[in-house]
């Protein structure tokens, strides 16, 4: 449970450091341009930009070392995890962006408070707030990348699961043997008879890290487009003849094969 309430906190925090971050460079680089005096305004934007900033990184390493399905699941195979394009961002490109965020800021912080005048107090403070925001801006997993993540989550809570049953839940397992347990297998081990020569083996559904470290949008993304795309093995073929609801119906089949 504590999980997706740090995860919200994060996510809906890095608008109000960016907000801050831009508020700080703007006004600056305004005030400068128009030869201002450095005000308490500047100073304390600047500083309320800092400290959210470092709550911020705060909750994101508290997920990053203890809290994350994803990054416990890249740890256990660092060397796999850096083949794929989404464990390797969050494992190493996001959290680099972060820090050299943190590092503009503070840096940035400390040279305004060594400077002697106005002018270069304006001017190392956007520059500092400005650099910090745009590696931010970098480190955001934005909805068009393959490893996209909800801009503004709007619950702490995880989603309920898609069920299946009956009819569908018939329809769905035929389907997915025909397309997936080949490599897959029937029981989502990653043990079907075409795996024997597949290098990486299959992800095994069952591995109880990858179900809790992977979401349902990552799970849909790679039905429909293929593994490449994602940063998996080219020989997981996509299915873009599939429509959405037989698309969400087999990442719920996938769900089920969770092993606890």
């Amino acid at each position: 449970m504590l999980y997706p309430i740090v995860l919200t906190l994060h996510s809906w925090l890095r608008w109000i450091v960016l907000g801050l971050g831009l508020g700080a460079a703007v006004a600056s680089a305004r005030a400068r341009g128009r030869s201002g005096t450095y005000e308490r305004f500047h100073d304390r934007l600047g500083l309320f930009f800092v400290a959210a900033l470092d709550l911020q990184i705060t909750l994101g390493l508290v997920m990053y070392l203890w809290l994350s399905p994803m990054t416990r699941l890249a740890f256990q195979d660092p060397g796999g995890a850096m083949r794929s394009s989404a464990l390797r961002f969050f494992l190493v490109e996001h959290v680099f962006s972060m820090v050299l965020a943190l590092a503009c800021a503070h840096v940035g912080r400390v040279r305004v408070r060594r400077s002697g005048n106005d002018a270069d107090k304006h001017k190392r403070a956007a520059w500092g707030a400005g650099l910090a925001v745009v590696c931010i801006l970098v480190g955001i997993p934005w909805p068009f990348m393959p490893y996209a993540r909800p801009l503004a989550r709007l619950s702490m809570e995880e989603a309920p699961r898609q069920e299946l049953s009956g009819a569908a839940l018939e329809e769905t397992r035929k389907l997915y043997e025909s397309r997936c347990g080949p490599c897959h297998g029937a029981n989502g081990r990653g043990d079907g008879p075409a795996a024997v020569n597949l290098v990486p083996r299959p992800r095994d559904f069952g591995d109880p890290e990858w179900q809790r470290g992977t979401n349902d949008e990552s799970i849909e993304r790679i039905i429909r487009q293929g593994g490449r795309p994602m940063g998996k093995s080219m020989m997981m073929p996509a299915n873009p003849d599939l429509d959405e609801a037989t698309v969400k119906a087999l990442r719920a089949y996938v769900r089920r094969m969770a092993r606890d």
